[in-house]
């Protein structure tokens, strides 16, 4: 394996890993804004989510459509912005880059959303 496929392979097993490394350097400060972050684009998602549904899309994701199925709106607003949100905290506090490319990731994914709401206008 060559010094780049190695340096990959080890970032993707520490930043996909249950148990996160903590970086202490951090500042509490950006930690929290990148939990905002990560909050914000939970919540982006399910708006986007409740708008498109309401215009005639589909959920793609089986587990937020079973959410949405047996526990309507209040039920996946549990799952996806309480629980998930939750968990994506605690996931990135004081990582250096995870906040960001989580929410980055979905962010794309509200994009997306509203890409779908504006052809079902």
């Amino acid at each position: 394996m060559s010094t780049i496929q190695t340096l990959a392979v080890k970032g993707l097993k520490n930043f996909f890993s249950l148990k996160p490394k903590r970086n202490p350097s951090i500042s509490d400060k950006r930690a929290i804004l990148g939990v905002l972050f990560v909050y914000l684009t939970q919540i982006s998602d399910f708006t986007s989510t409740v708008i498109g549904l309401g215009r005639g899309a589909a959920e793609q994701n089986p587990l937020m459509a079973n959410s949405i199925e047996f526990g309507g709106y209040p039920g996946f607003f549990l799952i996806k912005v309480v629980l998930a949100g939750t968990f994506l905290a605690w996931f990135t506090w004081k990582r250096k880059y995870a906040p960001w490319v989580l929410g980055g990731l979905y962010a794309a994914v509200t994009i997306w959303n509203s890409y779908i709401i504006y052809l079902a206008s």
